[in-house]
């Protein structure tokens, strides 16, 4: 049921920032580990990537748009932690069952974010399975959940 009570937009703005900087650096750090590392590559051309969805291919050819990279991935992970914040304001059953919420939301950001990269014609397709598989988890697991379990530990609700 949702709640009638006005959002606070300051407890939705924090806990955006906490849990989305904290998401996805587990996020990204699961991806080393599993990908990155025994593909024997760099968290530099992960981060060209992101980069290059919104300069091109051209992000490629330089290092240096990593930064620009990072700084993509910071801003899309807190926007997600935004909206999932905002949404559990208005219903707070999702704070209550925070690990199933965390572990959906998550999977609705892989499928959203793979759409948008469709629509932006940068979508690799998953070259296994397992690496499909292991992006759901990414999402899911490290993204999500922990997403879902710091909204809810910032909750001024809960301390009430």
């Amino acid at each position: 049921m949702p709640s009638n009570a006005p959002v606070a937009w300051g407890r939705v703005a924090a806990q955006a920032l906490a849990a989305g900087l904290v998401a996805g650096l587990l996020f990204d750090s699961y991806v080393w580990l599993t990908v990155v590392l025994p593909a024997h590559s760099s968290m530099i051309v992960l981060w060209q990537f992101a980069a290059s969805t919104l300069v091109g291919k051209g992000a490629f050819a330089d290092p240096s748009f990593a930064i620009l990279g990072v700084a993509i991935h910071a801003v899309v992970s807190v926007a997600w932690a935004g909206a999932y914040a905002y949404i559990a304001a208005r219903q707070p059953v999702l704070n209550t069952r925070w690990y199933a919420s965390g572990l959906v939301y998550g999977i609705v950001v892989e499928i959203v974010m793979q759409l948008i990269l469709v629509a932006g014609n940068a979508f690799q397709p998953p070259p296994t399975p397992n690496a499909f598989f292991n992006g759901v988890i990414a999402h899911a697991v490290f993204f999500g959940l922990p997403l879902a379990f710091i909204v809810r530990t910032l909750d001024a609700r809960r301390a009430a």
